[in-house]
């Protein structure tokens, strides 16, 4: 699936039970060009295409549990974070609080990075590329409700537009009655080396 059709079935189901949800417009090749001299490194081909359709995706939560998708300028000003040898490759593409989703733009995949955790990179398929997270998401929206993602470690969220907080907007909430999961090598693949130093997984 491209990055384009993912959007079309996310826009889709906003445009229909969140319909005052706005995503920002497209930011332009210029700034697509301006974000690889501030940041050093190219982004990975699908990162590009989805700042081409929505420049970031401002308020709405897109990717489970609820992360934001940041914009060209968004990237630029947290890529400071990553900037001291290997880091330099790693660029931040979206948050949720001080979580961060980052990206490998030697190959694509994504990650995450905690201020606390440090780094920690899944080792299941869909934390492959961006293009398979967003693919992943719009086939979940494209589905008949109730609208689940199963995501890496047995965790259940579900999407919904009624949300009692923030009604009317898409919202992943965690299912109340879900298994739990306390599979250390789930927990490892998600969170990194647990009881020991958090450094970058292979």
């Amino acid at each position: 699936m491209t990055i384009d059709e993912s959007w079309k079935k996310i826009e889709r189901w906003l445009a229909r039970y969140a319909p005052e949800e706005e995503l920002p417009g497209p930011a332009g090749l210029d700034d697509i060009a301006r974000l690889s001299d501030q940041i050093g490194v190219q982004l990975p081909p699908d990162v590009e295409q989805s700042l081409l359709r929505h420049n970031g995706s401002g308020l709405v939560t897109i990717v489970p549990p609820g992360f934001l998708l940041y914009g060209a300028d968004e990237i630029a000003r947290f890529k400071g974070h990553f900037t001291k040898g290997e880091e330099s490759a790693y660029v931040p593409i979206g948050n949720i609080g001080p979580s961060e989703k980052i990206v490998d733009t030697r190959t694509g995949r994504i990650g995450g990075h905690d201020p606390e955790q440090g780094f920690y990179w899944g080792d299941d398929p869909l934390w492959a590329s961006f293009s398979t997270v967003l693919a992943f998401v719009a086939d979940v929206l494209d589905s008949p409700p109730p609208w689940i993602a199963m995501l890496p470690g047995e965790e259940e969220w579900e999407a919904t537009h009624q949300d009692a907080d923030f009604p009317g907007t898409l919202s992943w909430t965690e299912e109340p009655n879900g298994p739990v999961d306390w599979d250390m090598d789930s927990l490892a693949r998600q969170f990194g080396p647990l009881g020991g130093s958090h450094g970058k997984g292979s």
